[in-house]
Parts: C-alpha cells; sequence; structure tokens
C-alpha cells in the first residue's frame, strides 16, 4: 500500500522512525559502560598506586621493626635482672639491725673486734671481742 501525504509541508506530522530511538539507546548504553568501565581503570590504577606507596613505606621500616624487636628483647633481659636484684636484695641480711642489736646485747666493758658470718654455713656468725676483766664476759 502506497501511502500519500498531501498536506502541505508546514502541516504535515514528521514521524521519527522506531529503529532510531533504540539506536540512541543503545549508544547512551554503550557510552554509560565505557564511561563506568574507564572509572572502574582509573580506581585500580589508583588503588595500585597506594598500594605500591604503603610497600615501600612498610619495606622502609623493615629497619624500625628490627631495632624494636632488639629493644623488647633487651627490655626483657632487664626485667630479668631487675627482678633478680629484687630476689637477692630481698634475701640480703640487713648488719645494720643486727649489729644495733648485738651492741645493746654486749655487757658494759665489752667490745666487739670481728664479726664473721661463714659463706658456707650462713646461719654461722662468729663473733670476737674483748673486755676488761673475765667477770664482764659472763
Amino acid at each position: 500500500m502506497i501511502r500519500i501525504n498531501l498536506l502541505p509541508e508546514s502541516r504535515r506530522k514528521k514521524v521519527t522512525p522506531q529503529h532510531k530511538y533504540f539506536l540512541l539507546a543503545t549508544y547512551c548504553v554503550l557510552a554509560l559502560t565505557v564511561l563506568f568501565w574507564g572509572y572502574s581503570l582509573g580506581m585500580l590504577k589508583y588503588t595500585e598506586g597506594k598500594l605500591r606507596d604503603a610497600e615501600g613505606s612498610i619495606a622502609a621500616m623493615h629497619v624500625w621493626q628490627e631495632r624494636y624487636e632488639l629493644n623488647l628483647q633487651q627490655l626483657a633481659e632487664l626485667n630479668k635482672r631487675n627482678t633478680m636484684v629484687a630476689n637477692l636484695a630481698k634475701e640480703r641480711l640487713l648488719w645494720s639491725r643486727s649489729l644495733g642489736e648485738l651492741g645493746n646485747l654486749t655487757p658494759y666493758g665489752c667490745w666487739l673486734v670481728s664479726v664473721a658470718q661463714d659463706k658456707a654455713k650462713p646461719s654461722e656468725v662468729s663473733l670476737k671481742g674483748k673486755a676488761l676483766s673475765m667477770d664482764n664476759i659472763l
């Protein structure tokens, strides 16, 4: 069938074929897809660059990590020595108390010349002294 439009040019209804709308929609979807792909690629490259920078920073911190681990070892050794010294200080016999009591127990007219403790038997203490007379000792 032949269609003839006898209306004047100014009054004619212009019809756009439907396939052009589909073609335009296809081009829009394709353009959006290309834009999204470009954005994704840009973000991927940006993230890879940040990752390289972080890896470089981590590699530079390797020396500091070794120093930190060495300091931790030294701190553990110092803590061990500190506890050892504290334990030895607790076990130490304070002679100032003992000598004060010993001076109070010494009778009048007697004096001590030496006080010695045996290293093999720490519970044994030997005293040496002098007296003005033998009566003062007893």
